[in-house]
């Protein structure tokens, strides 16, 4: 079962720009003497400085006709002034941005228009405009505004607009020197609609364009973006012939005109590139795999994602790749939290993503915890606007995260098809989920209107052992179709017990944040192998205790703990050591080692958990459990346990050890890893205390069972515990 990944393709289904660097899809504009936008780490910042005032430059007074040379323009718009929105999609444009003072004489604005030359006859242009004509100029009173706009030129009776400064009974004032969200949605040859923050402010239809020569509406034009802010002021030219005509005069003044934007996404058809993927039987450990691939609109903070899912086992791991950006002041930064059932990892935390702390670098972040089995939830709070890509959740009874490397690198060399990075991991036997998440540059120069390639883009493929997944395709990065955002990739695989190896094949420079794989069945090869760790809580004090069956290269042992007021199992991040120097391990052993430590623990709080952590020679280290003990009900001496069996792997016998509080019927099975019924070792009831069943390898008819991974089950006392064991021939 492989999971592919939503590819995002850029021009012209989706047309998303968070400026992190400048895309060759638009034209950035700075005539005259004018310094082109700045693209900054995750915002576009615009400035118009002193307009026709360069040193020794003539006072050109008003000036008509065609762009002369004393226009002064800042912005950018379609590449090439294309028009590549064509009047017969469904095209949504949204884009977030705020002025940063008062327009001196001149324009600015954002939205659709038919470029054309001044002056002209035909002006079609569906957008919000600001504009502050002259004061001295016979017309200013009516040309200066700030409005949401459909028109064809300045003709009045194709001129339809709505104020939005409260002006001429208005009910709409907005200032837009604060942070606005503007959406305009053009529905085909049929409407245009304009939105701010989410409210529908005007709507103009075929039917307002009865009466238009036909063809010539702002309905039946192909058009292009465009962001400007100039000091031209557009008007009626009553000398002209007809009033349809438009005339642009230049303005000389000292200062600036500045805006600052957060993002800009242009849609296609509705064209969504989220998914959806939910289990597809109770052996299927992905519970959860969303794909919004989504960047909050700015317009509230507080809830925003909210996903539910069920959960069978106890293990979990939590996974979600997310975005968030800081605006060097000009607005608060972005954050992401997420929320698990009750479990709030908050805002500005080691668990969260934090714009001042992450500076628009993407970031995978993982929970690692127990779930009880019934429904939970994933929820996402926003602040601003970051960007959630994904959110998965993988369970299993014995599952484990077998390899987690962050890696925030990208390739080296501009060279095709070389082998870049190799990861090895082991596992035991069964399914494994590998996740990663990476993005991909298109080619330098890359052209939208021709989109003729060259393949020189950044491109990344896979290999699991020797499973090929291939360039281009769902599981691989390819940059001339995700133009620099992120995609993440999720592939199940069924593999044999022992090691494997993942590598990453590179053309150029692709980038990789997070490779991670979580192994359904766990992973025996681990270098210390743990019969018991439990805790109890006696006289004031937790007593952990736990037993080795077997220790490879073992330093020793750290201890971790955490308090807290809820059940959820917390992440690893809000643990502490509480061993103050190193538990010494055994070494190379394979013979059993029980070992004990007294937490002298005094809380108010009502639970207390524990994270055992075995450290090698080498440094790897490995966690196990955790465990939780509550602060409120002393635990009874005796407790309801099944222990590793002993040896394993074994071959021909091993023992499994179990301890039962009250008398009772008692069962102990042996299952393969389809599920099936292997062997029965104990079937009666049997007195509280420490008993100890012998399985030799033999199923129920007296055949010798195949070699591979097994479960063994205790049913008693109405409750269940079950391991897993390694038969070996």
């Amino acid at each position: 079962m492989h999971y592919a990944i939503g590819q995002i393709y850029i021009i012209p289904n989706l047309e998303r720009d968070d400026f992190k660097n400048k895309k060759s899809w638009w034209e950035f504009q700075n005539q005259g003497s004018q310094t082109a936008p700045q693209v900054f780490n995750g915002y576009l910042l615009a400035q118009l400085v002193d307009p026709l005032i360069a040193p020794g430059s003539p006072d050109p007074g008003p000036v008509q006709g065609a762009y002369p040379a004393n226009m002064e323009n800042v912005g950018f718009m379609t590449a090439n002034q294309k028009p590549i929105y064509d009047k017969h999609d469904t095209i949504t444009a949204v884009i977030r941005i705020k002025t940063l003072n008062t327009l001196p004489v001149g324009s600015r604005g954002w939205g659709f228009w038919k470029s054309e030359w001044v002056p002209v006859t035909i002006n079609q242009a569906v957008w919000f405009m600001e504009q502050t004509a002259n004061p001295d100029s016979s017309w200013a009173a009516e040309e200066t505004w700030w409005r949401a706009r459909t028109h064809s030129t300045v003709d009045t009776n194709f001129d339809f607009y709505t104020n939005l400064d409260g002006s001429a009974g208005s009910p709409y004032t907005y200032d837009n020197q604060q942070w606005h969200t503007y959406k305009i949605v053009r529905n085909q040859l049929y409407s245009f609609e304009h939105y701010v923050d989410g409210q529908l402010v005007q709507r103009i239809v075929d039917s307002d364009f009865v009466n238009y020569p036909p063809g010539n509406s702002p309905l039946s034009e192909d058009y292009s973006f465009n962001c400007w802010n100039d000091n031209f002021v557009y008007h009626n030219d009553t000398t002209a012939s007809g009033e349809d005509t438009l005339k642009a005069t230049g303005n000389k003044w000292s200062g600036s005109s500045r805006w600052v934007l957060d993002y800009v996404e242009i849609r296609l058809n509705n064209y969504d590139p989220s998914y959806s993927i939910m289990p597809q039987d109770a052996a299927d450990m992905t519970r959860l795999r969303q794909y919004p691939d989504e960047i909050d609109d700015g317009i509230a903070d507080g809830l925003w994602k909210n996903y539910s899912f069920s959960n069978q086992d106890e293990k979990c791991i939590i996974i979600a790749t997310a975005k968030a950006e800081e605006y060097d002041g000009y607005d608060n930064d972005d954050d992401l939290k997420w929320v698990v059932d009750s479990h709030d990892y908050g805002f500005n935390s080691a668990k969260s993503w934090n714009g001042d702390v992450d500076q628009s670098l993407p970031k995978t972040l993982v929970i690692d915890t127990l779930l009880s089995a019934g429904s939970h939830t994933l929820k996402f709070y926003s602040e601003v606007t970051p960007i959630l890509y994904d959110a998965n959740v993988l369970s299993s009874a014995y599952g484990t995260i077998a390899l987690d490397s962050t890696v925030n690198d990208s390739g080296s060399a501009d060279q095709d098809n070389y082998l870049w990075k190799t990861f090895d991991f082991t596992c035991d036997a069964g399914p494994v989920a590998v996740y990663l998440s990476g993005s991909a540059d298109e080619e330098s120069g890359w052209d939208h209107i021709a989109a003729d390639t060259t393949g020189n883009d950044d491109e990344l493929r896979i290999m699991v052992d020797n499973t090929d997944y291939g360039w281009g395709t769902a599981y691989a990065l390819k940059g001339n179709t995700l133009f620099g955002d992120v995609k993440t990739i999720m592939i199940i695989d069924t593999l044999t017990t022992g090691r494997h190896s993942i590598k990453l094949y590179a053309n150029n420079k692709p980038t990789v944040y997070r490779i991670i794989v979580f192994a359904r069945n766990g992973d025996s090869g681990l270098p210390v192998q743990l019969s018991t760790f439990e805790v109890r809580r006696a006289h004031g004090k937790n007593i952990i205790h736990w037993t080795t069956e077997s220790e490879f290269e073992n330093a020793g042992f750290n201890l971790f703990r955490c308090v807290c007021s809820d059940s959820l199992a917390p992440d690893f991040s809000d643990y502490v050591r509480i061993n103050k120097k190193l538990i010494a391990g055994k070494g190379n052993t394979s013979t059993r080692c029980e070992y004990f430590f007294s937490d002298p623990l005094k809380t108010k709080r009502k639970f207390s958990w524990y994270l055992l952590q075995d450290v090698r020679y080498s440094g790897l280290k490995t966690n196990h459990g955790p465990l939780r003990v509550s602060m409120r009900t002393p635990t009874a001496p005796g407790r309801f346990t099944l222990s590793q069996n002993y040896p394993n792997p074994f071959n021909p016998t091993t023992l499994i050890p179990f301890n039962l509080t009250e008398n009772g019927k008692v069962q102990l099975t042996v299952y393969d890893m389809q599920g099936r019924l292997i062997k029965k070792l104990v079937n009666e009831k049997l007195a509280p205390g420490r008993h100890s069943a012998e399985w030799n390898g033999l199923d129920n008819r007296d055949q010798r069972a195949a070699s591979g991974v097994y479960f063994y089950r205790l049913q008693a006392q109405n409750q269940s515990l079950t391991r897993k064991l390694i038969l070996l021939h």
